[in-house]
This record gives C-alpha cells, sequence and structure tokens, in this order.
C-alpha cells in the first residue's frame, strides 16, 4: 500500500487511532478480487452474515439474511454488506497484505459492500480501525465527529447511526484508493453510480476481556495463596471506614499479582476467536504431528507466535533444545525448532 510518501512509522505515530488518511491510488492498477455478482451470490447462502440496507438521507431499512435473488431487484438506493469475506476467498484475505506493517493478529475481518446509486448504510462509528479500499464505481466519503457511548443515536437500534452527524471533511473514492478511519470517529458513504469497497477492519480485545482471561489463568495456575496484607498500616481513628490507604494498598498488591502474567495469556487472547470462532479444540491436531510436517493456514485460523523463553524441552542428551510458543484459535503451543 503506497502511503503517499509517509513511512510505516510516521503513520503508526501520527494517524494510527488518533486521526483520519486519505490515501488515493494507495493501491496502483488494483483488480478487485471478486466482484458484486459473487457478493450476492454468497449473500444467498445460510450461515453468512449478509445485510441489506435500503433508503438513504433520512431514512434507512435493514434486513438480513440469507436473501433470495429478488432481494437484489429493488427500485431506489440500497446497499448489500457481507462480513468475513476473507474466509470465503482466499484472494480477498490476500488484501491484508497491503497493512503488512501491522501485526496479524489485529486482523478482523474483510467486509464488502455492494451499493446502488446513492446507496449507503448512514452515518456511523466504529469500535475499531478500518481500512476502506474502494473496488469497482466511485463513492463518496464523508468524515464527521468523534463518538463514544454517550452519542445520541437514531431511533432504530439495529442500525447503530449517529443522529447529528456533522460533516467536516470529504473524500471521493475512486478504484484503489484508501480511506483509515480510526476507531471512533464517524463517517458516512454514498455510492456514486453503482460501486464496491472492502473495509479491512482491525480488531483488538476488550480491556475486561483481556483482564478476565488473564485473572482466570492465575487462578487456575497459581501456587500464591497469600493473603492481602497491610503492612504499615495507619491507625484507625474511624473504625468503620474503608480508607483511601486501603484502596491503594489493594492496588499495589494487585498490580504485582498482574505483572506475573506470562506472554502466553497475552497470546491466547489475541487469537481466541470468541464464540462464533470457526475452529476450536486443536491441541490433538498439533499433538498428532511429527518433526517435518508441514502445516497450512486455513484463513479463519488466527495465528501468532512469540518467543517461549527458557526452552522446556530437551533432547537425548539431556540438552536445552530452542523453541517458541505458537498460538492458534486461543490455544498456546511450544514448538522446538
Amino acid at each position: 500500500m503506497s502511503m503517499n510518501g509517509l513511512s510505516p512509522d510516521t503513520f503508526l505515530r501520527d494517524y494510527w487511532q488518533k486521526q483520519h488518511l486519505f490515501l488515493p491510488l494507495a493501491i496502483t492498477d488494483f483488480s478487485p478480487p471478486i466482484d458484486a455478482n459473487d457478493l450476492a451470490g454468497a449473500a444467498l447462502e445460510p450461515d453468512i452474515d449478509a445485510r441489506i440496507v435500503v433508503g438513504g438521507a433520512d431514512e434507512w431499512k435493514l434486513s438480513r439474511g440469507p436473501f433470495e435473488s429478488t432481494d437484489f431487484q429493488r427500485p431506489g438506493p440500497w446497499t448489500l454488506m457481507v462480513q468475513e469475506v476473507d474466509q470465503l476467498w482466499s484472494s480477498v484475505a490476500s488484501l491484508f497484505r497491503y497493512a503488512s506493517f501491522l501485526p496479524e493478529w489485529r486482523f478482523a475481518d474483510v467486509m464488502m459492500s455492494y451499493a446502488t446509486d446513492q446507496g449507503g448504510a448512514g452515518p456511523h462509528f466504529d469500535l475499531y480501525d478500518v481500512f476502506i479500499l474502494q473496488g469497482d464505481g466511485e463513492r463518496r466519503w464523508q468524515i464527521g465527529q468523534w463518538c463514544d457511548e454517550t452519542t445520541p443515536l437514531r431511533a432504530d437500534p439495529s442500525m447503530k447511526l449517529v443522529r447529528d452527524f456533522v460533516p467536516v471533511a470529504e473524500y471521493r473514492l475512486q478504484r484503489g484508493d484508501v480511506l483509515y478511519i480510526p476507531p471512533g470517529l464517524a463517517h458516512y458513504g454514498t455510492s456514486i453510480g453503482e460501486s464496491t469497497s472492502f473495509s479491512l477492519g482491525c480488531r483488538s480485545p476488550r480491556r475486561v476481556d483481556l483482564l478476565a482471561r488473564a485473572v482466570d489463568d492465575l487462578l487456575d495456575g497459581s501456587a500464591d495463596q497469600g493473603l492481602l496484607g497491610d503492612l504499615n498500616r495507619p491507625a484507625a481513628t474511624e473504625p468503620g471506614r474503608v480508607r483511601d490507604w486501603d484502596l491503594d494498598n489493594v492496588r499495589k498488591q494487585l498490580q504485582c499479582v498482574l505483572e506475573s502474567l506470562d506472554i502466553r495469556t497475552l497470546g491466547e487472547v489475541l487469537t481466541d476467536p470468541g464464540e462464533d470462532g470457526f475452529v476450536t479444540g486443536i491441541k490433538e491436531e498439533f499433538d498428532a504431528l511429527d518433526d517435518n510436517a508441514e502445516l497450512e493456514r486455513s484463513r479463519p485460523a488466527a495465528l501468532a507466535w512469540a518467543d517461549s523463553g527458557p526452552a522446556s524441552q530437551h533432547n537425548d542428551r539431556g540438552e536445552s533444545e530452542p523453541e517458541f510458543l505458537t498460538f492458534a484459535n486461543g490455544e498456546a503451543h511450544r514448538v522446538p525448532l
């Protein structure tokens, strides 16, 4: 991906999760890997997350798939959106290579949309980073205000559209153009004629989920059965009162517990596919591999790796062998080098 003269380090320092960035001709000679007909075919299938948004201006109506072919024959502006098309076409999954300056565990999925003239999904904001790559046709994008959980939304809760959208910038995307949108920034796309686009979503776990997983791991494996201490406690003047000193004392001791977390827990959380994940429970497959086995990645699989620290594997001579940790769909496995 051409960053218009920006280095990846500069982009990450000045724009990533801070402000939007328009990158005209970010991908020169871009040829969309699939077209509107491919997308429509996928939307007919069960177990595919497909949506159609009808309308524009001040009225939108949402319906969910699977759809019938007659659903694509309607007057007026409308938009078809299909999630996780990268899991259906490897050629779509390869689009993530254009953002290879980000770790793979940051990639969530690719959502593709097709829109008729003036079609769009309304003004909204996302809780994740997204690179919008224009496919066929053209689309106008307006950038609005920063939003959060207190931002007023329109009446229909299924749409989660910003009620008082205030555009501050506007771009006209053509094939190969990219628009980066950070989390919480409102944006609104409208098709100019028929068009398609690919939204490369970048996930991040919720802090509370990371904490919950970390605490569970600590409770399962920790040998620390120590009680909460209150060394150097000041004398109580009001025996029934919980004081700020007590809160600070607990925070310090819990911080010491969290500092015992290791990279294994982090890797498992970052690659956990969640309840809707395609693949879980693969320990048996890993254990069955021989030393010369080759692995082929399935796109739905979330993978990552890390140095494992001191080696725990030894050869026949009792010597330590180098190894690393590989994480697959929320499970960690030690692999000798």
